[in-house]
């Protein structure tokens, strides 16, 4: 749960997890990741804007100081299903919440963060097996 009386945004959140720029018009501030990387699959359901519209039209939505605009899931997936198999896993999940609260997801699906920099280097160069890394996944 991120909460306004935290001192969160829910766009500052979605730019991180998206790894891209987004201007919160609440705030009349823009939010950018730096120079993050790693995302692998980037999707929004029940939703047919942009991930900023959609984030500044939650945080519009909600009035009050203490709010809390966004949840941020982040599920485990299984490490040997290949990266369509775990976006389509994720996919399902996201379908089930729009159906069972009617709400927008953004999925995000990004590359695993690693001890060593030798076996980081490799997964940048396009040279690691993803079947057999893990993944971390950011549902907002």
């Amino acid at each position: 749960m991120h909460s306004r009386a935290d001192g969160r945004s829910a766009v500052k959140s979605a730019a991180y997890t998206a790894r891209t720029t987004f201007r919160d018009a609440r705030v009349r501030r823009r939010f950018s990741p730096g120079r993050k990387g790693g995302l692998l699959s980037h999707e929004l359901i029940n939703w047919t804007g942009n991930a900023e519209e959609l984030w500044n039209a939650a945080e519009r939505s909600e009035r009050r100081k203490n709010a809390r605009v966004i949840r941020e899931l982040r599920p485990s997936l299984p490490r040997e299903l290949p990266l369509p198999e775990q976006v389509r896993l994720v996919r399902g999940f996201c379908l089930w919440l729009r159906d069972e609260y009617g709400v927008a997801v953004q999925a995000d699906i990004h590359a695993p963060r690693f001890l060593c920099p030798e076996e980081e280097k490799r997964h940048s160069a396009g040279k690691a097996d993803f079947a057999k890394l893990p993944f971390k996944v950011s549902l907002a």
